[in-house]
């Protein structure tokens, strides 16, 4: 399924399906993409709170690094380095909220 993150709808569900699994491949390489892509994956975790996400990313800019990484933290993601390609690292996150207390 498809999904343009940039322009999501402001109720509701955003996937029409029950999502164990997102891959994200260059997807934010501006300061412009990192809050869109924040609340996609906080909006997917909150309907679907077991989904993993794999991320491809490479660092570009200091500063996209430090808003990624900073608001991961604030919604509660856990980010893991599982693999790595050079410049191109693979991330895995998931939502903290579905451990268990």
């Amino acid at each position: 399924m498809t999904l343009d993150w940039t322009d999501l709808p402001t109720r509701g569900q955003i996937l029409s399906t029950p999502c164990d699994l997102v891959l994200a491949a260059d997807v934010v390489w501006l300061i412009d993409l990192v809050d869109p892509l924040l609340e996609v994956l906080r909006r997917v975790a909150a309907d679907n709170p077991a989904c993993v996400t794999l991320m491809a990313y490479q660092s570009r800019s200091k500063l996209v690094d430090e808003r990624l990484f900073r608001g991961l933290e604030a919604k509660r993601f856990s980010c893991e380095k599982v693999g790595s390609s050079g410049r191109v690292d693979v991330l895995r996150l998931t939502s903290r909220r579905a451990c268990p207390s």
